[in-house]
């Protein structure tokens, strides 16, 4: 499957009937039918202030959430082996050191990575029963933010490091073809001109097979590489801003998400073709709506209005200036508006009850 993040949840699209939703508040949301139907689950009461960071089912039945808290639970790790029936928490075995397990991956359904908040990789090849320190960083100068494995058990990790003498740091990508045992630098970047903490990271890597693969960031970063990794080649996004994650329906259809956009490729990311003017006010009442919702904007005329579904399709175009939209024959769930203007493009999330 593949996972994003909007809202402050964290989605696993396992295939195009079962969908996983993680929420900040400890709650699973999972649909088995298209979203056509929901099912809500609070499986530990006590993560109420804990919230989920990353998912990652390796099989279609076994599946991993990362998380923690700076006032609640620390380092969450809950397990599934039922396709997010049910789950069991793994958290009292280990402690990452810090308070989150930022993110995770599995190569299988017993062998896993997890970054950790306090500099440093672990690794589990129980299922998470027991984890060991792979890699630890040297805090304030190394700090590791995503890891992921290509099909062929290449591995890449995304890192940061603060140049000493200066106020500068470096952004590395990191291969390994060893399971972690040793890293080899295969990009780096000191992405000048990046202003604040949140624009200075790479945040997220995604392959979609062992050549083809993302990395988004800080700066308006957006890399691919179409060799396994071996070269990296930048795509330009306007208006530069921090991109948090990727995810891909298959493999030309993505989105990436940003501070103040979604994006979206039709064609494994040579041209990202839906961007967001973020001076746009535009708004949607009622949200969540049961069907009619209308869209309000005091400058600018809206041209076109696309609905998708989370998995990118296309279910609906309204090609005129409609203030009201009905999706009452709509299924309950989430859905994406890219709204065309006469100043550009924008972006908006509606919650179909």
């Amino acid at each position: 499957g593949v996972s994003s993040y909007y809202d402050g949840s964290i989605i696993e699209v396992l295939d195009t009937d079962t969908i996983i939703v993680a929420d900040k508040n400890g709650r699973i949301i999972r649909t088995t039918n298209s979203g056509t139907h929901w099912q809500l689950s609070i499986p530990f009461s006590y993560f109420r202030g804990t919230w989920f960071t990353d998912i990652h089912f390796p099989t279609k039945e076994v599946g991993y959430v990362s998380g923690g808290s700076y006032f609640g639970l620390p380092s969450i790790l809950i397990k599934t082996i039922d396709g997010g029936q049910t789950w069991d928490s793994l958290s009292s075995s280990f402690s990452s050191g810090g308070n989150f397990y930022n993110a995770i991956h599995f190569i299988n359904k017993d062998t896993g990575f997890l970054i950790g908040d306090n500099y440093n990789i672990l690794m589990t090849t129980d299922g998470g029963v027991t984890l060991s320190y792979l890699v630890t960083g040297t805090s304030p100068l190394l700090y590791f933010s995503d890891i992921i494995f290509t099909k062929n058990n290449v591995g890449f990790v995304s890192a940061s490091e603060s140049i000493i003498g200066t106020n500068k740091k470096s952004y590395s990508i990191l291969k390994t073809t060893d399971l972690g045992q040793t890293f080899i630098p295969v990009y780096t970047d000191t992405m000048s001109g990046a202003v604040g903490f949140n624009n200075r990271v790479i945040s997220k890597l995604f392959f979609f097979d062992n050549l083809n693969g993302y990395a988004v960031g800080g700066n308006g970063t957006f890399l691919k590489t179409t060799d396994g990794g071996i070269s990296w080649s930048p795509q330009q996004i306007n208006p530069v801003s921090t991109i948090y994650k990727i995810a891909f329906a298959n493999d030309s259809l993505g989105f990436a998400l940003s501070d103040n956009a979604i994006y979206r490729t039709s064609n494994a990311g040579v041209l990202l073709d839906l961007k967001e003017n973020s001076m746009l006010n535009i708004e949607l009442f009622p949200n969540p709506t049961k069907g009619v919702f209308s869209l309000k904007t005091s400058e600018n005329k809206i041209l076109n209005v696309t609905i998708m579904d989370l998995s990118g399709k296309e279910l609906m175009n309204v090609s005129s200036n409609y203030s009201q939209i009905d999706i009452s024959n709509f299924p309950s769930g989430i859905y994406f508006l890219a709204i065309t203007t006469e100043e550009g493009f924008a972006t908006k999330k509606i919650i179909k009850n």
